[in-house]
């Protein structure tokens, strides 16, 4: 019978979910993905990601959206799309990842944002973080030249991550006419 089982397990076809608001690791709703197989860091190529308040929502654009990725089944994708109130608020869409490869996310759709801020970096309850000379964990970040041309890696982090990591810059971004970066320098 075990052996059975295990076989089963092994035949069911897991998808790949791109999450990017409630349902990320230390959200509300992470815990909707139980079971599910953390496959990492991510960017979905071509959406916006909008600030609705007690959540985000992403819709089609030109941009990048950071956020997770996750191996689900068919049973997930079908308690997902309940949570996520399929087709009424957001509609399932399979879209490219910058990896090249595809995963499903959920998009609203441009009207339900109308007005609405876009979410800074596009990455939902993360703190950018620009760190010099060493990674800061294994998941992949954006490279940059660190003054005097140092390399070093501008990351998105969670709250949780930023107690412990010592010399930083601490990303800000200015949105009123044209968009830049500022580093601002923190010490332990």
């Amino acid at each position: 019978w075990p052996t059975r089982h295990l076989a089963l397990e092994m035949d069911r076809v897991m998808d790949a979910m791109f999450v990017y608001g409630t349902l990320k690791r230390g959200q509300d709703n992470h815990h909707w993905l139980r079971g599910a197989r953390f496959q990492g860091r991510r960017r979905l190529v071509g959406g916006r990601l909008h600030d609705l308040g007690p959540y985000p929502m992403a819709v089609r654009g030109t941009g990048v959206i950071h956020g997770e990725v996750y191996a689900v089944s068919d049973d997930d994708l079908e308690r997902l799309d309940g949570l996520e109130d399929v087709p009424s608020l957001y509609q399932r869409h399979r879209l490219p990842l910058d990896d090249g490869s595809l995963a499903w996310t959920y998009l609203g759709r441009p009207e339900q944002v109308r007005d609405l801020p876009l979410v800074p970096f596009a990455d939902w309850d993360t703190t950018p973080v620009f760190h010099c000379g060493q990674i800061l964990h294994h998941e992949p970040g954006l490279q940059a030249i660190c003054p005097p041309g140092r390399p070093g890696q501008l990351n998105h982090l969670a709250q949780e991550h930023l107690a412990s990591l010592g010399r930083l810059a601490i990303v800000k971004v200015a949105l009123q006419e044209a968009p830049h970066i500022c580093f601002d320098a923190l010490s332990p």
